[in-house]
């Protein structure tokens, strides 16, 4: 019987052992999966971070770009404005020409111009 109940003492001694061990064992696993998660948040974020700042690189690029062909637009715009400015000045200029001709022939009757 003493044989018996020392048996079961020491059963019980490592059962208790062992939900220790494995007390143990969990809060280091969970510990250790704690860690991996903040790591894992971590290098997500710092990701989404290189990849903030690479978007935000190629967009500035395609800013630059657009504001350089908007800029050309802009420049042909003026000077296709200036080139109709001066032909719209070239072609009243030539009509104010014919004008004065036709005056000039009618007062002085043979084309010359009496000045």
């Amino acid at each position: 019987a003493a044989f018996r109940a020392e048996r079961r003492r020491q059963r019980a001694a490592t059962l208790i052992q062992r939900q220790w061990y494995a007390f143990l064992i969990r809060r280091r696993y969970c510990a250790i999966l704690d860690g991996t998660r903040v790591i894992q948040v971590w290098y997500s974020g710092f990701l989404l971070q290189r990849r903030f700042v690479r978007m935000r690189k190629d967009i500035v690029a395609l800013q630059r770009v657009v504001r350089g062909h908007l800029a050309r637009a802009r420049v042909a715009q003026m000077l296709t404005e200036r080139m109709l400015e001066e032909e719209r000045f070239r072609i009243n200029n030539c009509r104010f020409r014919e004008a004065a001709d036709i005056a000039l022939l009618n007062a002085d009757g043979h084309g010359v111009a009496a000045i």
